[in-house]
Parts: C-alpha cells; sequence; structure tokens
C-alpha cells in the first residue's frame, strides 16, 4: 500500500466488509458523537498525523459544541507528542 486509505481501501474495508473505503470511514469515525458531548472534553490532534488526517477532523462539529475544545498542533505524528525544548521526551 502507497498509504493509509489505500490499505484501507484493500484491506480493512474489505474484511469489516464495507462497501467502499469512505462508508468505512464514516460509520467508524467518533465524529458524530461530537455534537452529544455533555461534559467538557479536550481534543489534541496533530495537523501531521498520517492516520486521522486533518481532513478527517470534525471542525465543525467541534466549533458547535461549547462542551468541546480542539487544539490542533503542526507536528505530533500519531501517537507522539514531544515534550521540551530539546524533544528528549514523548507524551
Amino acid at each position: 500500500s502507497h498509504s493509509i486509505r489505500d490499505f484501507d481501501n484493500h484491506a480493512t474495508r474489505i474484511v469489516g466488509k464495507y462497501e467502499t473505503v469512505d462508508t468505512y470511514y464514516r460509520r467508524c469515525s467518533s465524529s458524530t458523537y461530537v455534537q452529544s458531548v455533555s461534559i467538557p472534553l479536550l481534543c489534541i490532534s496533530a495537523l501531521d498525523d498520517p492516520v486521522c488526517t486533518r481532513e478527517a477532523i470534525p471542525w465543525d462539529e467541534c466549533r458547535a459544541n461549547k462542551n468541546v475544545v480542539l487544539a490542533t498542533i503542526k507536528h505530533g505524528g500519531h501517537l507522539a507528542f514531544f515534550e521540551g525544548i530539546t524533544a528528549s521526551s514523548l507524551w
């Protein structure tokens, strides 16, 4: 595969029995639940995340819910955020 989307199209959607990769993304996304968040929620997302891309962020849904704060940063990848000026640790 050349990308996550390509992998999902050729493997994940087939195993999950979804008609298209977009159907898989839509049905498995947590974005449909954002409107129902009733307690304060902080979402942190790196804009260079190769798995949860910036296109997948539910921007409008987050803006519409006063209980949701969406914080984005330029770099961080998928599961790591560097800490400190020397980036000697991750969190």
